[in-house]
């Protein structure tokens, strides 16, 4: 909480809060002058003039002081369980403040008999309260106005706490992704450089092209499918490089599909989990298959030859998938496994609601 000895600034109206002052305070200040000088007050445009420039730069001091006051209560009771204390001892206040103002202004209009007014008490009780149940319908509406306005402000905060979190929680599935897929490179590489050095530098120039598209999309989390596509063809080249004619890749994807979005790396991590699995001979070769469904979804799809040592996995690959689609649109994944293949369908995007590529 601020200190009680703290600087006070005038108060910043905002929109709302001024349309709430043009709408209450000129129906006030004609009512109350009403009251007051009685038919005069419409009959003679000098005395209108007169005496609403001056009730309305009375009442022009008294908001002032009242925001002011509401500013430091602010800084006093700023918690939501102190909302009703901070409420009725700004009313309190508004209403003594008010009431201290509007009694010196008719005073001064009998003694000098300005517009031939009489003070009287009774007038005087009616212009009061008029003023108070001005103040108190201003005080309820700016109170409702502000509530509204910090429930807005919590709501953004939730937002953006939310986008943060799902930033953290993509940045971490990307993190799995990457070393993995570095530690599979390397020693694809060094296993050619001894095999094969020419078959070696063309699979490090293809390489290099794989880790370009890394790093230009590593903070999307989205791309176009015909971006995804460049990609996995030329690391379909890497594979191709070191497997030869015991792997084939087909595309069968209409145009249409292709300018829908996929999160990156999912068709590498396919593919590479199709390469994990399955025996790659040139008489014996393992044919995926990439193709869009209904342009709607795309299939990845591999024909079942697995190797007689099962590889040990924690399918961390297609639950990577799965958290990225959950954690982007909740739409999920589907796989599929018979006696000859091996499917996983995966949704295609297509609205790009994101803004900077991050959900909204």
């Amino acid at each position: 909480m601020p200190p009680l000895n703290a600087k006070v600034k005038l108060p910043a109206y905002t929109k709302s809060d001024i349309w709430v002052l043009l709408a209450v305070v000129p129906l006030q200040v004609v009512w109350c002058n009403r009251i007051l000088l009685g038919e005069i007050y419409f009959s003679d445009i000098r005395v209108f003039l007169t005496a609403t420039g001056i009730y309305f730069t009375l009442m022009f001091f008294v908001f002032q002081v009242c925001g002011l006051i509401a500013i430091r209560f602010l800084q006093i009771f700023p918690d939501s369980d102190d909302t009703v204390k901070r409420l009725l001892l700004s009313v309190l206040c508004y209403i003594s403040i008010t009431v201290a103002s509007i009694t010196p202004l008719m005073w001064l209009y009998g003694k000098i008999s300005l517009f031939n007014y009489t003070m009287l008490s009774f007038t005087h009780l009616k212009v009061a309260i008029i003023c108070m149940t001005g103040n108190l319908i201003i005080t309820i509406v700016f109170e409702g106005l502000a509530a509204f306005e910090r429930w807005k402000a919590t709501l953004f905060e939730t937002e953006q706490l939310k986008k943060e979190n799902l930033r953290s929680q993509l940045q971490s599935l990307k993190n799995q992704i990457n070393p993995h897929f570095l530690f599979n490179s390397i020693n694809s590489l060094s296993s050619l450089i001894g095999d094969d050095p020419e078959k070696a530098e063309v699979f490090l120039d293809e390489m290099s092209k794989v880790y370009r598209y890394l790093l230009r999309n590593d903070e999307d989390n989205l791309v176009p499918l015909s971006i995804e596509l460049q990609f996995i063809d030329s690391y379909y080249h890497l594979l191709k490089t070191r497997y030869g004619e015991g792997i084939v890749l087909e595309f069968h994807v209409r145009d249409s599909c292709r300018e829908l979005y996929v999160p990156p790396l999912t068709l590498q991590i396919l593919v590479e989990n199709a390469v994990k699995h399955n025996v790659m001979l040139k008489e014996q070769p393992l044919k995926i298959e990439i193709r869009c469904v209904n342009d709607e979804q795309l299939l990845v799809k591999n024909n079942l030859q697995l190797k007689a040592l099962k590889v040990i996995t924690n399918k961390a690959g297609l639950e990577n998938i799965a958290a990225k689609y959950q954690l982007l649109n909740g739409s999920e994944i589907m796989v599929t496994e018979d006696e000859d293949a091996f499917m996983v369908t995966v949704p295609l995007i297509k609205n790009l609601n994101y803004k900077n590529n991050e959900p909204v």
